[in-house]
């Protein structure tokens, strides 16, 4: 018989943070739609597909990280995720045209799927029974600020 370690259970903090990614990205975009129209002079109609080239690309990682976690494991696929995350937020800043500002929009959007998918697995892995309903439950309604310091 092989000697397993304990599963060591993660931060309530760290998985708030690892799903909330996706909506932070999608909500930080919502209110400035005008200004980067503007920036990039293109038309309302057109700045939509930020958001669009968002949803679909999100939608593929979420495919790709999840067979892939189930392949290399979960560590290594949430870190090639975070790492695709990152460098798609690196384009971002560095966009000076929109069809870049699309396609790494997309890249952004790809890696973020790792943590809304990849959190949830490690959630029904590391907790069973009431405790996975009160995690779950904490995850999607955000605890005030005084109570996630306590944790």
């Amino acid at each position: 018989m092989r000697n397993e370690r304990p599963k060591k259970q993660p931060s309530i903090l760290i998985i708030i943070a690892l799903i909330g990614f996706p909506q932070l990205s999608e909500s930080i975009f919502t209110p400035i739609l005008p200004v980067l129209s503007d920036r990039f002079s293109v038309s309302g109609s057109t700045i939509q597909l930020v958001m669009s080239t968002y949803f679909f690309a999100f939608a593929f990682g979420v495919l790709y990280f999840g067979y892939l976690s189930d392949r290399i494991g979960r560590r290594n696929a949430m870190l090639i995720g975070l790492c695709i995350y990152l460098m798609g937020n690196m384009g971002l800043l560095l966009s000076s045209d929109f069809n870049w500002l699309l396609f790494v929009r997309m890249v952004q959007a790809f890696g973020a799927a790792a943590g809304s998918v990849i959190t949830q697995t490690f959630m029904r892995e590391a907790f069973n029974g009431e405790k996975r309903e009160k995690i779950f439950t904490q995850v999607g309604e955000p605890l005030p600020y005084h109570q996630l310091l306590a944790h």
